[in-house]
């Protein structure tokens, strides 16, 4: 990963917009630059930046927030961070941005904004990646660099305080802080993960014994035992279902004999019912008929009336037509004089605009000319603006040749003094290969001799380790065998207990005993039942047969009132049929006695014929008014009848309610039998003698102790049981712990001897590398006096191989720049006489443009002068399309009103022909009115009916009398259905009475049923609690086999984890974690003893024999003494935490290349000599692909390193940057 671009904009002092380019030439020749300021100046806050660009947090101020942001500069109202950089050589930018409502500095916090973009070649521009949720932001950044926060803030970018923090911490937070760093608390978690695993899959085969030892089976007797009584009980069921399938068919036939007879009364009395409605009907029947008559002439009505509507219609028409007329004709005269006035205003408006036209084509010509200067003038002044512009570039070039020219010769001056052939870079130059030679041979001994000082001290370490988990494996059998002994011990006082609560019995012999008890009590329990429930059915009896004595008694008094009120109604309805014969007989002499007013004794009755008329004048006798009389007769025999109908509902419900009430009475005698029958069979089966209630009573009292007392003897045995084989499975587990506690003993014990073997051949090997160092280290001092210090490992030889090849390659360099330089200051003096020659031409160029500008001018003054002396500034396009558009608006008036005209003419000779037509269809309305009256006159006389009054009380509609007709047909149809399902239900009950045998009786039929299907229940009952019995026992069988097969399988695990708990399992992980720490902490040592030879050839790291994370420091200028590191000075202090600081950075950032490093530190605590080791070795770094940013105030740092940025205080707390690739941009505003 490297960074490439960094922009910043209101981050604590640093106010605006800045960007620093990193792709700047100046950073990629240099490889080591510095940010330079006094402090409080803002330096750390450009790394700030960076930080939250990436990850939305920083070192000094944590994550920010959409609540809390301390990063955003006082008084602003925006804050953004952007970060462009390079990994696996694909280009990313990362940016937050965050604002205040209004974007005002005492707005409201927003929520930030984030993007990752990705540099697309193919559409050359940023393709967005994610810009929505920050955990997929934060994932992609990690996945893209390869480093978390934590992890770039150690390898990436070392802030202030972060150096020391490691050198000065204690023994434990020196482990927490590997931890943290490197990633090594894996090896914890994964000790504390065997440790836990371990006590889990102990449990869980804990856990699988117990519940193996909760599965109970039957015995193979008891199995057998009940499979047999399941087969007997299957075939008793058999037998029962068989005989109940034939009683039960028997009581079906009597009950549908006796529902058939209930059928039978039942269609009778409908049939009487239905007949005595038929005959009440006859009057209404005849009437019907009379209706029918009138709606045949009904058609000839209605043509009448619609002729009436037609003539009423047609002169109505006429009048409306009329008015009609008289308004047209006013309107068709007014149309013709607005008609006129619009034609004049159309000529008028034409004409004007004719005149208008020549006017117009001037005025475009004049504006045509005016545009075309405007256009020249403004090319002529880009034109002398683009030459103006080339002319103060050249005069910038110039100058800047000159500086160049200027600064070329200095640095050339400098290159020759440091290249002088009695400098120092000339004599290394000389003898180059003989000094790497040299080096070359004492670090490949030295590299040897610390590889056999590793395998020796490995081989210590394996041997110590071997060593503990030896000893750990053999204490761990003591305890083991303990255990055993202690299981041992309580199995057989477990066992003692058990055959005392046994009693010489067996488990199964004690638990049928009980269920024997229990049944007892379970009898005795039905019994009592059955005794409760016999008694009260013997009470519900007594009060069943005094019920239907009271109801039988209340039947025979409603059947003798409902006799005596039947015979008066029929008498009422002979009396009511006499008196309305003539009641009809006197309507017809009323309605006839005009016609008999009419009469002429010798002449004939236009009736009957008859000459003589003895009634033409008088009344007969018979029409005496008895109209009180058959009213007052219809009343009495309306309420007889209501009586008749209410006191027959009263009789039918007494009589069903005593049929009812007699089968419950059935009923419940028979449910007392079935009592009296179960009791006497539950005291036969349990040879329980039948006496009062008290005595069954104590039976079930004394059962119930009997049951109490088993069950907490079979309680204790079950309990001892389980108990016993607990210890059983405890016990074999016990012992196959202390077999794998065993075996694990003795493989340790052979891996210790192995350890043992390896320590004396690296003690050899090591002493063998020590004498080869001392021959190449002689040879070596021999060939560098006088120009290198002599290096004391092969850390230090490798660094000052590179050191001598980075000083050779300095003087190449240096002597290739000088030969560049003077071609360089050559090609600039050739290109400044050039640039002169140029700025001449460029100057007469921009005065003729300037004299030929104002001549257009002076010509468009003039154009512009003459246009407004005949139009003014009025638009020629609008004034014409105002006066065009008045002039169209008038034609069409015209054409619209001429149309109007046309159209109002045309409706007045309509109108008129409209008004004749209807005349005509007046006169032809009334003659067909005429015709209709007189046919409906014939037709209503024809059918009887003496005028309209008559025939309109006489019709009905024709639905009226189709459901009259339809009731007729419906009383006949079911007087039919009735007398032929009376018919036939006589047949059907003869038929039953065939099949059903004389003697049978249905109480004695339905006791038997009753019983039948009792004996059923029980055998059902007892059917499924055998077949529950067998199911359970084969379900626990297959469930006792699987946790045994279970418990196999754990068992094999568990041997497994307890091996490795025994290696490096431990609760807290320190077992394991201790061990990987020690190596980490070599592996840290070896890296940081890198870097701190490449800054003073004077200190080796090394960790302490005693204490594995304690650390010491080999002083090689003071006869290699060896002292802890809290003794170190300041200065010393600084090297080592800066080279510890380095080798965290490199473990922290594993497989990642992280090729950008920042480091926020003073040097102020260094002296000259030692801070130029510092900076030298922090620019060789350059040569492993880094860009190295140092974050200083030191003055020395500021003049041993050529590439700067400088962050300069102003006014009000504010910073401003300045240097190479430093611009400042116009602030964003949103």
């Amino acid at each position: 990963m490297r960074i490439l671009k960094v922009r910043v904009q209101n981050i604590n002092s640093l106010k605006g917009n800045w960007s620093i380019n990193f792709e700047d030439p100046a950073y990629a020749a240099g490889g080591l630059f510095a940010i330079c300021g006094p402090t409080g100046a803002g330096k750390s806050s450009l790394l700030d930046a960076i930080c939250i660009a990436l990850y939305g947090s920083t070192p000094r101020l944590g994550y920010l927030t959409g609540s809390t942001n301390e990063a955003m500069t006082r008084g602003t109202g925006i804050m953004e961070s952007e970060v462009t950089f390079l990994a696996k050589g694909v280009r990313y930018r990362a940016l937050y941005s965050q604002r205040r409502a209004r974007n005002q500095a005492d707005g409201r916090l927003q929520s930030a904004n984030i993007e990752l973009s990705r540099w697309n070649d193919e559409i050359n521009n940023w393709e967005i990646l994610e810009g929505k949720y920050k955990q997929r932001f934060s994932e992609r950044i990690e996945e893209i660099t390869g480093l978390t926060f934590s992890q770039f803030t150690r390898s990436a970018l070392l802030a202030q305080g972060n150096f020391s923090v490691f050198l000065k911490a204690k023994e434990d937070e020196r482990s927490n802080a590997l931890e943290a760093i490197t990633g090594t608390e894996i090896y914890s978690q994964i000790s504390q993960a065997v440790y836990e695993r371990y006590r889990t899959e102990s449990t869980a085969l804990a856990d699988l014994q117990s519940e193996a030892r909760g599965v109970g089976v039957m015995a193979d007797e008891e199995r057998q035992q009940t499979l047999s009584e399941l087969t007997s009980v299957k075939t008793r069921i058999e037998e029962v279902e068989q005989s109940l399938k034939t009683k039960e068919g028997m009581r079906d036939l009597v009950r549908e004999r006796d529902t058939t007879a209930e059928t039978l009364a039942a269609a009778q009395k409908e049939l009487v019912s239905v007949k005595e409605t038929i005959n009440a009907l006859q009057d209404e029947r005849r009437a019907t008929e009379v209706a029918r008559r009138a709606l045949k002439i009904k058609p000839s009505y209605a043509t009448l009336q619609n002729a009436q509507a037609r003539v009423q219609s047609g002169r109505q028409q006429r009048e409306t037509l009329s008015n009609s007329l008289v308004t047209v004709d006013k309107n068709a005269t007014e149309a013709q004089r607005l008609l006129q006035e619009a034609q004049a205003a159309a000529e008028q408006l034409n004409k004007d605009y004719e005149a208008l036209l020549p006017v117009t084509q001037v005025i475009r010509t004049i504006d045509a000319t005016l545009s075309e200067l405007a256009k020249r003038i403004n090319e002529k002044t880009d034109e002398r603006t683009r030459e103006a512009t080339r002319l103060d570039k050249s005069r910038a070039a110039t100058q800047a040749a000159l500086s160049e020219i200027q600064k070329l010769a200095e640095e050339a001056a400098k290159l020759e003094a440091e290249t002088a052939p009695d400098s120092r870079p000339a004599r290394l130059f000389a003898k180059q290969a003989e000094i790497s030679m040299a080096l070359a041979q004492f670090a490949d001994a030295d590299a040897n001799r610390e590889k056999r000082e590793q395998a020796l001290q490995k081989a210590n370490f394996d041997l110590v380790a071997a060593t503990q988990v030896t000893d750990t494996a053999l204490q761990a059998l003591a305890p083991t065998q303990a255990h055993i002994q202690s299981l041992q011990e309580k199995l057989s006082s477990v066992e003692a207990a058990r055959n005392e609560s046994a009693a010489g019995r067996t488990l199964q012999e004690w638990t049928q005993l009980k269920a024997q008890v229990d049944a007892l009590r379970s009898a005795s329990e039905k019994i009592l039942q059955h005794l409760a429930a016999k008694e009260e059915k013997s009470r519900q009896i007594d009060a069943k047969k005094k019920h239907l004595l009271e109801l039988e008694a209340g039947l025979a008094a409603h059947s003798q009132r409902y006799e005596t009120q039947l015979k008066l109604t029929e008498s009422l309805t002979v009396a009511l049929e006499a008196m309305e014969q003539a009641s009809a007989m006197r309507s017809l002499v009323e309605r006839l006695s005009d016609e008999r007013a009419k009469l002429v004794d010798g002449s004939p009755c236009p009736l009957c014929g008859a000459v003589h008329h003895p009634y033409a004048e008088t009344q007969p006798a018979i029409l005496s008014d008895d109209s009180h009389k058959l009213e007052r007769t219809r009343k009495d025999l309306k309420a007889a009848q209501t009586t008749v109908a209410s006191l027959a509902r009263e009789v039918a419900k007494l009589d069903g309610t005593i049929k009812a009430e007699r089968g419950t009475l059935n009923e419940l005698q028979t449910l007392f039998l079935l009592e009296t029958q179960t009791i006497r069979e539950l005291t036969t089966e349990w040879s329980i003698e039948e006496g009062p209630v008290s005595d069954i009573r104590a039976t079930q009292l004394e059962a119930l102790e009997k049951a109490a007392t088993l069950t907490d003897r079979i309680k204790q045995i079950v309990t001892l049981d389980d108990e016993r084989n607990k210890l059983l499975k405890a016990l074999e587990g016990a012992k196959a712990q202390l077999e794998a506690q065993s075996q694990t003993a003795k493989t340790c014990e052979a891996k210790r001897t192995q350890a043992q073997a390896a320590l004396l051949s690296a003690e050899t090997e090591s002493r063998d590398a020590a004498q080869r160092l001392t021959s190449a280290q002689t040879q070596l001092t021999a060939v560098c006096t006088g120009l290198l210090k002599i290096p004391t490992t092969a850390v230090q030889a490798k660094t000052w191989t590179m050191r001598l090849q980075s000083e050779v390659e300095t003087y190449q360099a240096k002597r290739t720049r000088l030969s560049a330089i003077e071609q360089q200051t050559a090609v600039l003096k050739t290109t400044e006489k050039e640039q002169r020659l140029q700025q001449e031409a460029f100057e007469v160029k921009c005065e003729e443009l300037a004299k030929s500008i104002a001549a257009l001018q002076e010509e468009r003054s003039h154009k512009h002068a003459e246009r407004v002396r005949l139009f003014g500034n009025k638009s020629p396009e609008a004034e014409e399309a105002v006066l065009k558009k008045r002039r169209d608006t008038a034609l069409a008036l015209a054409e619209n009103r001429t149309a109007e005209a046309l159209r109002l003419k045309e409706l007045v000779n309509v109108t008129k022909g409209q008004l004749e037509a209807a005349d005509k269809q007046i006169a032809i309305d009334a003659n067909a009115l005429l015709a209709a009256q007189s046919a409906w006159a014939q037709e209503c006389g024809a059918a009887g009916f003496a005028d309209d009054t008559l025939w309109l009380a006489a019709l009905l509609t024709d639905e009226e009398i189709n459901s009259r007709h339809q009731k007729y047909a419906r009383l006949d149809a079911r007087a039919e259905e009735l007398t032929k399902s009376a018919a036939l239900a006589q047949e059907k009950i003869a038929l039953l009475t065939a099949k059903i045998d004389p003697a049978l009786e249905l109480t004695a039929l339905l006791g038997e049923i009753a019983a039948l299907r009792e004996t059923m229940n029980n055998l059902s009952a007892s059917k499924g609690r055998l077949q529950g019995l067998i199911e359970t026992d084969d379900a626990q069988k297959k469930r006792l086999a699987d946790k045994l097969e279970a418990i196999r399988s754990q068992e094999k695990k568990l041997g497994v984890w307890t091996q490795l708990n025994a290696l490096i399992g431990s609760a807290d992980g320190k077992h394991y974690r201790t061990f990987v720490q020690s190596m980490t902490f070599e592996t840290l040592l070896h890296h940081a003893n890198r870097a701190l030879a490449k800054i003073s050839q004077r200190y080796i790291l090394k960790k302490d024999a005693t204490e594995p994370l304690k650390l010491n420091v080999i002083d090689t200028f003071q006869g290699g003494v060896e002292r802890s590191a809290d003794n170190l000075s300041g200065g010393e202090s600084f090297l080592v935490s800066l080279s510890l600081a380095l080798g965290l950075s490199e473990m922290a950032s594993r497989n990642v290349r992280v090729e950008s490093l920042f480091l926020d530190e003073g040097f102020g605590s260094l002296d000259p000599d030692t801070l130029e080791d510092a900076m030298n070795a922090l620019a060789a770094l350059q040569s492993e692909g880094k860009m190295i940013g140092i974050i200083s105030h030191v003055g020395e740092v500021r003049e041993r390193i050529a590439t700067l940025i400088d962050v300069t205080p102003v006014s009000g707390g504010r910073s401003e940057l300045s240097g190479p690739g430093v611009e400042r941009l116009e602030e964003k505003k949103k």
